[in-house]
């Protein structure tokens, strides 16, 4: 052997040396973990490693230059048994994979392991997970449970700790599919910023896509599948805002509403699965056009109108109801405008049921057709939100439009005065606001109750419906609007504020069964002789009787700036100097209950003060701003509601009836066995004396 090949044996002698010297080097604490691991399989020979020796140097196993485990890979090596307590003592383990094996039990705590920075240990058998499981992984970039679906299931299932958000910031995929996690998706996941893939399918969450998700830059997103009675849902408007977004799989879940206009601006999808929810409306144009879409899978909703033209490779769409069978092929017009005036006002489950299909005479709840030609949208009281859409005008043979008692907000549309068959427009009892567009002579046009009309009051900043401008609404005494048979809920009047008298000057009659319960109600109370006038912003009513024009119903709006009202009946329209008192005189009757429905937004549950002796007291606004009090009476009994009769008069007795023995005991002049019970002492409480033909008042214009 020359010289040169034996320096070159040499040196090849001590790199083996060398080697066997740093792997002979193994921290004890790893050592003795990786025996404990061994100990702790049933199947310990699949690991491959021998009695004894040092760990660096057994197979699946690798070391850093300090002895220190550094990745462990027994993916896949038909493992069985536990993992040990003391597997977290492997403090410098970079890389742990266990995916695909059969191990079970508790899964130990990972508290601590700093250096961790991917673990999967997804497709395995695990039953129960520590609840600071995730705590102090500092350096985690990745880690898998999924298909460990057995994870605290006999507790209910799991979720997902805050620990997980507190240290892991940087996270970059989380995927813990099929691992029995139930609750919400937590909000606290809006802090993990880098995180790319979320992959939660197959468990038992609940809810919404947290708002905190808004922006996110989560590129992968599986969500699909829930397995619990209650699944997923509320709206994809969070989900639209993840501009970054490739994959996005939520089906077979509640999510509902209309698949948001913004899904245009994540372009990058290219998968899309969002079959087997409650998804309902039109398809945004946007969704057709994203230049990366290869899947689309939007079976068993409730989607409406065309079936857009795709070049994507797969895409499925049965089970909707499209108003064609294939994609590209158009709805007719009036289908495709009633469905943009459905869109407007947010989709109403209760109308989305049966505006179904190519022909809105085939039975769309609300759709009167004559001739097959629409001519009547009739929708009063349904509970319609948001705008009245210009697109009616393109229901060019509409001749009547009811959507009286909504909750229909903005302007209306000027487009609908090109509706050249039109001669009935109801829009009363809704929160429009004017002006009113110049409409044909021969359309009966009725906003009555729409407390924003002709107010000072500016209009919303916020988007006008059909893409008009802001407009200033007029002053009042104002037109309502130029054209047509208007009524517009209210008239001028006199007084500082005359704003109240626009708002209840000219109402329509009440029905009896409100009104006449309001009154009685007024009766009774007045018996009691209350000495505390009406408190603060409080509603009085009067009743009033019709033969005799001097005695006129009052309202009654106290809103003095002490917090006191005045206690004192006022005839007219007058302004009072501790406070504004404003006395409306109506011109019909007692006062349209449409201004008491408007003021208490249909006497809502959330407006509730409180409960009386007659009935449930409401909070209301005017559209001045005055907060007032409106008690809605329930029955017309005395304050004791054990009493069985006042004044001989049987409080059982049906309405008509009571008021029939009103009106003869009148006749013959009503006491409580000493004098007239409507003395003027009466009228010191916070209801003022009954005046004469109290009984009469109870009768509308029309006689009933």
């Amino acid at each position: 052997m020359d010289a040169a090949a034996l320096a070159l044996s040499i040196i090849l002698l001590a790199a083996a040396a060398a080697t066997t010297l740093a792997r002979g080097a193994t921290h004890p604490a790893d050592q003795a973990a990786l025996e404990d691991l061994r100990k702790s399989l049933t199947n310990p020979d699949a690991l491959g490693w021998p009695d004894d020796g040092d760990a660096c140097a057994w197979p699946h196993v690798s070391c850093d230059r300090t002895g220190r485990v550094d990745n462990l890979d027994l993916k896949n090596a038909g493992l069985a048994g536990t993992l040990p307590p003391s597997l977290p003592s492997l403090a410098a383990l970079r890389d742990l994979s266990l995916q695909g094996n059969s191990l079970s039990g508790a899964l130990p705590s990972f508290r601590g392991m700093a250096s961790l920075q991917r673990a999967f240990l997804n497709d395995n058998d695990f039953d129960a997970i520590p609840p600071d499981f995730f705590d102090g992984l500092a350096d985690l970039l990745e880690i898998s449970l999924a298909n460990n679906p057995r994870l605290n299931a006999s507790q209910g299932g799991w979720t997902l700790p805050r620990g997980l958000a507190d240290s892991s910031l940087q996270l970059q995929a989380l995927s813990l599919d099929n691992c029995s996690l139930t609750g919400g998706i937590p909000d606290s996941l809006a802090r993990l910023t880098g995180l790319q893939n979320l992959t939660l399918s197959y468990n038992n969450l609940s809810g919404p896509v947290p708002a905190a998700l808004n922006g996110s830059a989560i590129q992968r997103l599986w969500l699909n599948n829930q397995q619990g009675d209650a699944k997923l849902s509320g709206t994809l408007d969070v989900v639209a805002t993840m501009t970054g977004l490739q994959e996005l799989w939520l089906h077979g879940n509640d999510f509902s509403g209309p698949v948001p206009d913004a899904i245009a601006s994540c372009k990058e999808l290219y998968t899309v699965r969002l079959n087997n929810n409650q998804l309902l409306g039109l398809l945004p144009p946007g969704l057709a056009a994203l230049p990366a879409l290869r899947e689309l899978k939007l079976d068993n909703n409730n989607l409406l109108g065309p079936v857009p033209a795709l070049k994507a490779p797969t895409f499925t769409f049965s089970g909707n109801e499209f108003c064609a069978a294939k994609p590209g092929e158009a709805c007719a017009p009036e289908v495709m405008a009633l469905l943009h005036f459905l869109a407007e006002v947010q989709y109403p489950n209760r109308l989305v049921g049966t505006w179904s299909g190519n022909d809105p005479c085939a039975g769309w709840l609300g759709v009167t057709c004559v001739q097959g030609k629409v001519t009547m949208l009739n929708l009063p009281g349904y509970g319609l939100n948001g705008t009245v859409s210009q697109s009616l005008a393109n229901v060019t043979t509409l001749s009547e439009v009811n959507l009286a008692g909504n909750n229909l907000t903005g302007r209306v549309p000027d487009s609908l005065t090109r509706l050249a068959s039109l001669q009935k427009l109801d829009l009363s009892m809704n929160d429009l606001y004017g002006p009113l567009p110049a409409f044909s002579p021969t359309v009966d046009v009725n906003v009555t109750g729409n407390l924003s009309f002709n107010t000072t009051d500016t209009q919303p900043t916020d988007a006008q419906p059909n893409g008009e401008s802001p407009r200033p609404r007029p002053t009042p005494g104002a037109s309502a609007g130029a054209g047509g048979n208007t009524s517009a809920g209210g008239i001028p009047g006199s007084g500082k504020k005359a704003s109240s008298a626009v708002l209840l000057g000219t109402t329509i009659p009440v029905a009896v069964s409100v009104v006449a319960l309001v009154s009685v109600g007024a009766v009774f109370l007045c018996k009691r002789r209350a000495s505390v006038p009406p408190q603060a912003a409080s509603v009085v009513v009067h009743p009033r009787n019709s033969s005799d024009p001097d005695n006129l119903a009052k309202i009654v709006v106290a809103t003095n700036d002490d917090g006191s009202s005045s206690g004192t009946s006022h005839s007219g329209s007058s302004s009072g100097q501790a406070g504004d008192v404003h006395v409306v005189e109506a011109g019909s009757f007692v006062i349209a209950v449409q201004v008491l429905r408007g003021a208490t937004r249909n006497f809502a549950q959330d407006n509730v003060l409180g409960r009386g002796g007659f009935g449930v007291v409401y909070r209301g606004e005017l559209h001045d701003g005055t907060m007032i009090a409106v008690k809605r009476m329930e029955k017309w009994r005395p304050v004791k509601d054990e009493a069985e009769d006042y004044l001989g008069i049987d409080l059982h007795l049906p309405l008509l009836q009571m008021v029939k023995s009103w009106q003869d005991a009148e006749a013959g002049g009503l006491t409580d066995g000493g004098g007239s019970v409507m003395s003027l002492d009466d009228s010191k409480g916070s209801i003022p004396a009954r005046p004469a033909g109290f009984a009469e008042s109870f009768t509308s214009a029309d006689g009933r």
